[in-house]
């Protein structure tokens, strides 16, 4: 078989991989492809691989998401509640004294002096850099 002119690169990987050079339209990444031989030199003929599109983003993200948030929510709670409630409260403690100072009207204050604490300590690290 006559060797036909391949492009420079591809006719030296073909030579180091001990593959003789084959015709451009042979070729496939330096590796001449026979009828009926798969590229690992087996006897059964090559596959064509299958093109996979890319997955739906907008289902797989949302499940992912919903998925990770109950996750976290329940390990929270799991270990708020086996935890000295000053170091960590669960999520359904949050919710139940959150409801409560809204109703009483509380969280007003604690929002104001959150905040004051908040620009407080924003102007100070500002000021020093």
């Amino acid at each position: 078989m006559a060797e036909a002119p391949t492009s420079d690169a591809a006719s030296t990987h073909a030579r180091l991989i001990g593959v003789p050079a084959a015709s451009p339209a042979g070729l496939v990444d330096g590796v001449e492809r026979v009828e009926g031989v798969n590229q690992l030199g087996g006897g059964e003929p090559a596959q064509e691989l299958e093109e996979i599109g890319p997955l739906d983003e907008s289902q797989s993200y949302w499940v992912t998401t919903l998925v990770s948030i109950a996750c976290f929510l329940t390990l929270w709670e799991v270990v708020g509640r086996n935890v000295n409630p000053l170091l960590l409260s669960s999520p359904s403690q949050v919710v139940k004294a959150a409801y409560d100072m809204i109703m009483s009207g509380e969280i007003f204050g604690a929002l104001y002096e959150s905040g004051i604490t908040l620009v407080t300590g924003f102007l100070i690290a500002t000021i020093a850099g």
